[in-house]
């Protein structure tokens, strides 16, 4: 009986040292230690960061605990940069962040962290781990073994641009000029430089009924719009690139 009453004890004494006092949310779901996530970054994107990459911590413990944040970075994409935000937000060059913050007894910190990552233009996949552990002020090196965290990898994978993106991101149509017209408007307008498709400017009324277009045939200019015949009230002039519309913009014509 004592024997059966010491394993009990020594059981419960295991699990509770072992027990993991941290654990994390993305959303609703519950993740599993070092879940991996992947974010999808458009080539174009400026920066990812909340509330796409926002990770909610749940301590589950009976006790508040204090908390911080170390990041690891797996794999990187050059040219690139990545940071993350606990409590406040830390330049690139910060891998773990300076002040821990309190997490109250069986609370969960839904608004402290969120990665931040800017492709700054560049294709391929960046991997960090971001480890949340319970600080200790006895450990004077974070990196030795910590005794209880929880970590989650995030993958920003950012593909190549499409040709259609690459055209989008590399065509304007400027604001004409005069605007209100009354005879006459310049609209210019610029497509890429390697551009070798179908463009045009055109002019719909209010119904959405086309009343002029122009075929481009620069990849930079303007097209002299006459107005004189238009009927006074409002219309939308777009720029179509193989058959798509890239950009739309209101034309008001007004006699004086």
């Amino acid at each position: 009986m004592k024997k059966l009453i010491f394993i009990s004890s020594f059981i419960a004494f295991f699990f509770s040292i072992n027990a993991q006092s941290l654990v994390l949310h993305q959303g609703t779901q519950l993740l599993t230690n070092d879940q991996e996530i992947s974010f999808p970054v458009d080539i174009n994107t400026e920066m990812l960061g909340s509330p796409t990459t926002a990770i909610k911590v749940e301590n589950t413990t009976n006790d508040y605990v204090l908390v911080k944040v170390k990041k690891t970075i797996i794999d990187t994409v050059t040219g690139s940069r990545n940071s993350f935000c606990w409590g406040q937000c830390f330049e690139p060059r910060v891998y773990t962040s300076p002040t821990p913050l309190i997490i109250n007894e069986n609370e969960t910190d839904e608004e402290s962290f969120f990665a931040e990552y800017w492709p700054n233009g560049i294709a391929g996949i960046t991997s960090v781990r971001y480890t949340f552990f319970i600080y200790d002020s006895e450990i004077v090196d974070p990196d030795i073994n910590y005794t209880d965290s929880v970590s989650v990898i995030m993958h920003f994978v950012v593909e190549p641009a499409s040709v259609e993106q690459y055209i989008k991101s590399n065509s304007t149509l400027s604001n004409a000029r005069p605007n209100p017209a009354s005879s006459y408007t310049n609209i210019p307008y610029s497509l890429p430089n390697s551009f070798s498709g179908e463009a045009q400017i055109v002019v719909k009324n209010i119904l959405g009924a086309s009343v002029y277009s122009e075929s481009l045939n620069s990849n930079n200019g303007k097209v002299s719009l006459n107005t004189a015949d238009f009927e006074p009230g409002i219309y939308f002039y777009l720029l179509v690139i193989n058959g798509q519309t890239h950009s739309t913009k209101k034309l008001i014509v007004k006699r004086n």
